[in-house]
């Protein structure tokens, strides 16, 4: 994630985010289009806005208060808003410690503003059966209920929102939002786990649960929901649900079997991977084609139809763990032919752990498809974004955000990382950023203006640690086993010189480039980045050192041991200037030093900074009492940031007074254990100063432009007046001759 500075007026810093690699998922509906360029997705504690045909994003920010976890989204691409289901974070307790927590909540956001719209909350209606289905017999207990799935009605008056809650999911409530109003039109409450709702898209008085042993149609003719059509669902285990028409749906189940009701009534089973097309108008008949009963112990995880939907060419159903079939609407919608089949393979350097029953990093999601039906986009369990093309482009088609676009899927943006990024390192010079992966084994760089993915390249063994040349062209990538010295190109990273280095604990430049620091255990090596020649080392740690800082213009390194020494060392000698002993109970996370290299900042396991000034505790602040993991100083030596165990990115002014100034940047949803400051001047600051050079140069041409006008205008008046004069005498000449005469 990178981020923009605003700095204001007064002593405060703004900060927000400028792009976010990456995506959250285990969400229903993580993957929504609003334009056909336009996607958005979670990501950590913020709604992405991504398009895709500029790689720009916007963002929305979900309220403040406890963190949320997003459970569901939908958006109505025609009113341009969208809903967000969200429960709090601490309600993930064990149901035996109580049922006192906070309701579900649903939020309207306008796409265009990003603005805050609506907020509904389950209603408690005391057990009363008003405009209920009458059939629910336990408490309405709203402990860990949450909404499992949000849609927007067709009549973009509606919006049917599902919660689930109780023992194992056994209390459901399906409810009848009118968004615009903020009011509950209705609700119909199911008993029994439901794995899935459709609406009707013609009568919005009409759905359809399923779930294990559950197929339940409803209908409100009046007051009251009521059950209608086929019952018999004994046996049977139906995992998904969508409507092909106002009078037919089609249900899922996990053992790879599509079941076709028509009005209510079981008209046809299919095999969803033996079938090539579904006719509606078939009737089956025979008894053992209407055999349904599922036999877990013998069905396989890929037979599992996982989802279905309709859209306006077709139809799309998610089976097993990785394979997409995709069926064409064909004569005016009486068949769907079976024309595409979408297989995501396995990833070719993921490194993992083969567990018992744990799904595969390229398990499918959610799908969703483009609003012209001709796009397939699908998140990972990784996660990542994919896409490929679903048909052929038309005549009227931009074929700007589709070119190119895959047959087969393929990435959407960059590829990430998967997993942890275990170090990261910027340049001095160039907006580029270097970062490697703690499981895929990758280097990767970016350009954080551009916000793209320049290099990646994989590796064999694990990387440890990189840096970057202040100039971008070189860097250093450590291994378990030795320290490769890399020349940056445009699609490799070329190794000049391996070091037999094991276990290097830190490694990094100088801020002139031309030395590198080497920490093994108990020592610093510095070597010649020309040479390749040990310079000199730097001894005084008697444990592992943690972190190392060149400062002072290169002629000083700043670092610190697992035991909590503090030393500074001389780059000219290798000789210890200073030596700080470890204070009580230090359990130090990282370090910074400031512009004076006096000035030290230390962060630690329980919360506290400490500012150290000439080898004294200068201030010691602890903000949360949970852990500080990095820490990294603007080289305006201005603001202080600080990332926390929680997520949260801590903006401190700087020079600290006795009431500390600060300010909290919430979007992660995860610890954040890596900090790094890019260029000096951020885009805002650049931007506007060349703004103020163009209206600088502007104003000054205008300037000239006026008084060569006035200059003009001056020149002009005295021909005039010349010419007048000249005029009157040669009138005066001509009098005089003919009197003379």
């Amino acid at each position: 994630m990178t981020a923009n500075l605003f700095f204001g007026s007064s002593a405060t810093l703004e900060i927000e985010p400028k792009f976010v690699f990456g995506m959250t998922n285990n969400v229903v509906g993580n993957c929504l289009y609003w334009k056909n360029d336009v996607i958005v997705y979670p990501a950590m504690s913020v709604i992405v806005i991504y398009n895709t045909k500029n790689n720009t994003q916007r963002f929305i920010n979900l309220p403040e208060g406890p963190r949320k976890v997003i459970t569901a989204m939908d958006l109505n691409s025609s009113n341009h808003v969208l809903a967000v289901a969200t429960t709090d974070e601490k309600d993930t307790v064990d149901e035996t410690e109580g049922g006192g927590s906070a309701r579900p909540v649903i939020s309207i956001y306008d796409l265009h503003s990003l603005d805050l719209k609506h907020v509904f909350k389950e209603p408690d209606f005391n057990n009363s059966d008003e405009d209920g289905d009458g059939q629910d017999d336990g408490s309405q207990n709203t402990f860990q209920r949450r909404f499992t799935k949000i849609q927007f009605l067709w009549d973009n008056i509606f919006m049917a929102a599902l919660v689930v809650g109780g023992h194992e999911g056994s209390d459901c409530t399906l409810y009848y939002y009118s968004w615009r109003n903020s009011t509950v039109k209705t609700y119909v409450r199911i008993d029994g786990p439901v794995s899935d709702v459709a609406l009707n898209p013609i009568d919005t008085a009409i759905c359809c649960f399923v779930g294990k042993e559950l197929f339940r149609l409803m209908t409100k003719p009046e007051k009251d929901w009521q059950q209608y059509g086929f019952r018999e669902a004994d046996g049977i285990h139906f995992t998904c649900v969508c409507w092909l028409c106002g009078d037919r749906c089609l249900a899922g189940t996990t053992d790879g079997n599509v079941v076709l009701f028509k009005n209510g009534d079981l008209q046809a089973v299919y095999r969803v991977d033996a079938i090539s097309e579904i006719d509606m108008t078939t009737i089956m008949t025979e008894t053992h084609q209407l055999s349904l009963t599922t036999t877990l112990a013998n069905s396989s995880r890929n037979e599992v139809i996982r989802s279905c939907f309709t859209f306006e060419f077709g139809l799309v159903m998610l089976v097993g763990d990785f394979t997409i079939y995709h069926f064409q609407k064909i004569d005016e919608g009486r068949r769907y032919e079976k024309i595409d089949k979408f297989i995501k393979e396995e990833y070719r350097y993921l490194q993992q752990v083969e567990v018992k029953d744990e799904l595969p990093m390229h398990y499918i999601e959610s799908v969703c498809v483009s609003p012209n039906s001709k796009i397939l986009t699908f998140i990972t369990k990784r996660p990542q974004l994919y896409q490929a093309l679903l048909s052929q482009l038309d005549d009227d088609d931009d074929e700007s955000t589709m070119i190119n676009l895959p047959i087969i899927p393929g990435p959407l943006g960059v590829d990430m990382h998967h997993g942890i990024v275990e170090s990261l390192s910027t340049s001095l010079w160039k907006p580029i950023l270097m970062t490697c992966g703690k499981l895929d084994y990758t280097i990767k760089v970016w350009d954080y203006v551009q916000c793209t993915l320049l290099l990646s390249k994989h590796y064999p063994k694990p990387v440890c640690i990189v840096s970057l040349h202040p100039t971008g062209l070189y860097s250093l990538a450590a291994f378990l086993d030795h320290l490769e010295f890399q020349m940056v190109q445009m699609n490799d990273l070329v190794p000049l010189k391996i070091f037999p280095f094991r276990n290097c604990t830190a490694v990094t430049f100088s801020g002139s480039g031309h030395m590198f620091a080497v920490a093994k255990p108990g020592a610093i090596d510095v070597y010649c980045s020309l040479m390749f020649v040990k310079c000199f080392s730097c001894l005084g740690h008697l444990g592992p050192i943690e972190k190392l800082v060149w400062c002072n213009h290169d002629m000083n390194i700043v670092a610190y041991d697992i035991f909590g020494a503090i030393c500074t060392f001389d780059t000219k000698t290798g000789k210890v200037l200073t030596h700080i002993a470890p204070y009580s109970g230090a359990a130090y996370t990282d370090l910074a030093v400031g512009e004076d290299v006096n000035q030290l900042f230390v962060i630690a396991k329980d919360g506290s900074l400490k500012e150290v000034y000439d080898r004294k505790v200068k201030r010691e602040v602890n903000f949360y009492g949970t852990p500080l993991n990095a820490v990294s100083v603007s080289q305006s030596n201005l603001i202080l940031f600080i990332a926390a165990e929680n997520g949260v990115i801590l903006t401190v002014i700087l020079p600290m007074e006795v009431q500390i100034e600060y300010k909290e940047f919430k979007i992660h949803s995860h610890s954040i254990k890596k900090l790094t400051s890019g260029l000096k001047k951020n885009l805002e600051a650049v931007q506007d100063t060349l703004d103020k050079e163009l209206q600088e140069t502007a104003s000054n041409y205008e300037k000239e432009l006026k008084e060569k006008i006035e200059d003009i205008i001056q020149v002009y008046d005295l021909l005039i007046k010349c010419v007048f004069k000249v005029k009157i005498m040669m009138e005066l000449f001509s009098v005089e001759g003919k009197t003379d005469k």
